[in-house]
């Protein structure tokens, strides 16, 4: 236990280093979970199942489950690693989701998010249309473009309309920013996402560095401030001046921000910027919490398939896991008539086999929760920076769990139908 410890934290450290990749990290986890599954049964054999003194099935399951503990924690392990690869993704994908929430509701103030339909920009036109009407106080959009980095690596680039966009967005100053220093945004300054700064030397206020366009077009700017948010501006923002020189292929937004004036209703304004939009079909027009409901229906329609690879995964283990049945009733053939010779019924067999099954499975169900658990916590925890929390999906557990203790019992209809049905007389010839 001592080794599967250091190691775990070895590879925690190595991972944070960037030294060990994910996929190589996940193999670790699962490699070392199949040897905690055989320590940890082999140490607690004698106490699971729990049983009432009065039913002797839950007893005879658990010793015979116990006889090989090897060969129960290989089956185990199958179910094991489904469940721990559902539940990390699980893990992971709830993380973003909610770090993504949280930045819409902590940064973005606006009464509509505008955002295209396709994978077409929004018209620039729109951005006026929209702040013709009366309804509207502030129209603003945001455009994007890559662009590479010192001659590096490439990063995403915004371009925004100084002078408004305050209006509609709170940025999470670290260092330089401040609102003033953001509605007098010049054409040759940026601000630049914290992680952006702590990936290229530390870059703050005051610093040079030059970016460069898929077109080759270059430039030059100054950092004028340092603000947090990993999630929705990262990168680089600029004015959009600066922007539209810059990338002048990309001059059309892909999301607008809209901010009514006072006294105007939500579904009475979103209804007066629709009518203003018509004319440009791949602007869709949500308040924020319809497009974080669109934006969560999204993800979950993603964890949907995630529960069918589960199903996919359950489906193999049970292969195993019947496997493992059909012989340990081979094996106790003259074990199993015995117990009928001495007033066993065929139904409490079938029971005894069962329970054997499902004890495997919640076993597999179990340490797979906790390594796909332990897993997503490393794994959100070396990404932190890039605005992923640490969320436990509770509801998938439980189904997960559930899952899994009926596909122990689904495991276990053929074997435990080829035990009840032996010939007692043979089974007592058995050698």
């Amino acid at each position: 236990m001592l080794f599967l410890v250091a190691g775990g934290g070895i590879t925690f450290l190595l991972f944070k280093a960037g030294v060990v990749p994910g996929a190589i990290a996940l193999v670790i986890a699962v490699a070392g979970g199949v040897l905690l599954v055989s320590r940890w049964w082999k140490a607690r054999e004698s106490e699971w199942p729990p049983e009432k003194p009065s039913r002797q099935a839950g007893r005879l399951a658990r010793e015979n489950t116990a006889r090989n503990t090897s060969r129960t924690a290989v089956t185990a392990a199958a179910m094991m690693i489904g469940v721990a690869l559902v539940v990390f993704m699980g893990v992971f994908v709830n993380g973003f989701k909610n770090s993504f929430v949280d930045a819409i509701d902590n940064s973005v103030t606006s009464d509509l998010i505008v955002q295209s339909e396709s994978f077409s920009p929004i018209p620039d036109k729109a951005v006026a249309t929209a702040a013709a009407n009366q309804d509207v106080q502030t129209s603003t959009g945001i455009k994007f473009a890559t662009a590479r980095i010192n001659q590096g690596g490439t990063d995403f680039v915004s371009g925004v309309d100084p002078a408004a966009f305050g209006k509609v967005y709170t940025f999470d100053w670290k260092q330089g920013g401040s609102d003033a220093l953001l509605t007098g945004l010049q054409k040759d300054q940026a601000l630049i996402e914290e992680n952006f700064s702590k990936s290229h030397n530390d870059l703050k206020a005051g610093d040079t560095f030059t970016i460069t366009s898929i077109d080759g077009n270059k430039a030059k700017l100054t950092v004028a401030g340092v603000y947090k948010d990993p999630v929705l501006m990262t990168g680089i923002t600029i004015s959009n001046t600066a922007f539209d020189q810059f990338a002048p292929g990309n001059t059309d937004p892909g999301v607008l921000l809209i901010d009514f004036r006072d006294g105007v209703g939500t579904q009475e304004g979103k209804a007066a910027v629709e009518k203003a939009l018509s004319d440009y079909p791949v602007a869709k027009v949500r308040t924020n919490a319809e497009y974080l409901d669109n934006f969560k229906s999204q993800v979950d329609g993603f964890l949907s398939i995630l529960y069918v690879l589960l199903v996919f995964t359950v489906v193999i283990s049970l292969f195993g896991i019947v496997n493992t049945l059909a012989l340990s009733v081979f094996e106790r053939t003259r074990e199993i008539g015995m117990l009928r010779a001495v007033g066993m019924t065929r139904r409490q067999l079938r029971r005894i086999i069962r329970y054997e099954s499902v004890i495997t499975s919640i076993i597999g169900g179990i340490l797979g929760v906790g390594v796909g658990l332990a897993f997503g916590w490393i794994v959100t925890k070396g990404l932190a920076d890039q605005g992923a929390t640490f969320t436990v999906p509770v509801g998938q557990l439980i189904i997960c769990l559930i899952v899994a203790a009926v596909a122990g019992m689904l495991a276990a209809i053929m074997p435990a139908r080829r035990a009840a049905r032996l010939d007692v007389l043979e089974a007592l010839q058995y050698e």
